[in-house]
């Protein structure tokens, strides 16, 4: 939200500030997608047990399963601005009612066969396919560029804070402490991490 009037004040004006500016809004998404995605995976156990009674262990799975699609809303975010402030709303609606078709169709499929985790499976589908036509219609109908390096190079140090902020949760001793307490730990983690990485990566490139 906060990337959004900016972007609109460059939108007509100037489309390198857009594209730079939009570009930052992709590598902060990215940032923040994957430490969600493998702190929610990690944390389901913790969460479901720490705010509910055991009969609600068969959920774990699927919580796993649904963080999944937090992470592709996160990333498709910046294409849906994009879309909306430059002029193709009328896109946007089309790959919405796209992916409502294809949900309620997996949902027909899977649900039966897998329940609730057929459910979330169908969700998490939905939306990477939303996220894979919403990249090709932002590229073909706009004049954004997508920058290969700096996403790869934005996947590459946010993946490697990820796996250090992973391992640092995962030991005993930090596991078992309140899941407060242990969301700060591994935000705190994967925040130096990343810096530290980015920092180093920085250095590397600048040699």
């Amino acid at each position: 939200v906060s990337f959004y009037p900016a972007l609109s004040q460059f939108s007509e004006s100037s489309k390198e500030k857009f594209q730079d500016i939009w570009n930052h809004e992709l590598e902060v998404m990215i940032s923040i997608a994957l430490p969600l995605m493998v702190g929610g995976w990690i944390f389901a156990e913790k969460i479901i047990h720490s705010f509910y009674s055991t009969s609600f262990t068969p959920s774990i799975l699927a919580f796993q399963i649904l963080i999944l699609t937090v992470g592709s809303i996160f990333l498709y975010r910046p294409f849906y601005d994009a879309m909306i402030i430059l002029n193709q709303q009328a896109k946007t609606f089309w790959i919405t009612f796209f992916g409502a078709v294809v949900n309620i169709i997996l949902n027909l499929i899977l649900i039966p066969k897998y329940t609730l985790y057929g459910a979330a499976w169908a969700t998490v589908v939905t939306n990477l396919l939303i996220l894979a036509v919403i990249v090709f219609y932002t590229q073909k109908f706009t004049f954004i560029q997508l920058p290969y390096l700096r996403i790869f190079l934005t996947f590459l140090i946010s993946g490697a804070a990820s796996v250090l902020m992973y391992f640092a949760i995962r030991q005993l001793f930090i596991y078992s402490i309140n899941i407060f307490l242990l969301f700060l730990v591994g935000s705190a983690v994967y925040f130096f991490s990343l810096s530290m990485i980015k920092k180093y990566i920085l250095i590397y490139v600048e040699k």
